[in-house]
Formats: C-alpha cells, structure tokens, sequence
C-alpha cells in the first residue's frame, strides 16, 4: 500500500512539475523561437512574425516551434495557451520589452535580441549546434 501511495504522489508531483514549466511540451522535441512583444499588435511583434511566414520549409526542418507573446496572451502552434505570465517571469522579460528568444531542445537559451531578427540568423545558429548536426547526418544516410 505504501508503495502504491509513494508512485501515486510521485505521478501527481511530475505531472504538477509539468504545468510549472510552460516550456515542458517543448523539451526535447522542438527548438522554440518565443517572440515577446508589449501587444499582439506591436510593429515587431508583426514584422518578426512576417518574417517567418516565408520560412515555413526552414524552420520546419529545424523542429522552431515559434511561440507569440504579446502582452498577456500567448499563442503557441497558432492556439492560445494559458502560460504568458510565466514565460515572462522565466525569460525576464517585461510586459512593455520586445525580445525573441531561440531556446534548444535541451531547454537552453540559446540566443536573445531585442529587435527584430532575420530568420537566417537564427537557421545559422541552429546548424552550428551538435543535435542538428546530427540531424543533418541521419537525413543525408536516409536520402542516400
């Protein structure tokens, strides 16, 4: 019985860490680009996204989930998830600061700037990292 409480209250307690980090669906998995911005309608905030619109191929290859932060509300994947308050507090960015962060997927920052940011400085950061290198590998060994 003791043993079966003990796994149980460890379930809970992973699965409670799990919402305490708003980056944990990410982990692993994708390499998220989060770009804050004091409203959803901010200039930059429309630039940056615009930027990205005719990169779709680029970041797709690169596993960039781009994460949208204006204000208090948050889309993530083009829906709206509850977690603006604490990706601020997590990365330091105020309500009325414009940043784009490019996080890897160990869950690392791996670049901040705070303007506006062409997509190939961050593809070129991205194919210097070791992961995608090995990326890169594995699909030249699939496509022969």
């Amino acid at each position: 019985m003791l043993k079966k409480t003990i796994a149980m209250l460890a379930v809970l307690l992973s699965a409670g860490m799990a919402h305490a980090n708003p980056m944990a669906e990410f982990l692993g998995s994708d390499r998220p680009v989060i770009i804050f911005a004091p409203s959803t309608f901010d200039k930059r905030m429309l630039d940056q996204i615009g930027r990205f619109s005719g990169h779709r191929r680029e970041y797709r290859d690169r596993d960039i989930a781009v994460i949208q932060i204006g204000g208090v509300n948050m889309r993530s994947n083009g829906r709206a998830v509850p977690h603006a308050p604490e990706m601020r507090a997590l990365y330091g960015v105020g309500n009325d600061e414009f940043a784009i962060i490019l996080v890897g997927k160990d869950g690392q920052e791996k670049l901040r700037r705070n303007e506006v940011t062409d997509p190939r400085v961050l593809y070129d950061l991205i194919d210097t990292m070791p992961l995608r290198q090995q990326e890169i590998e594995r699909q030249r060994e699939v496509n022969g």
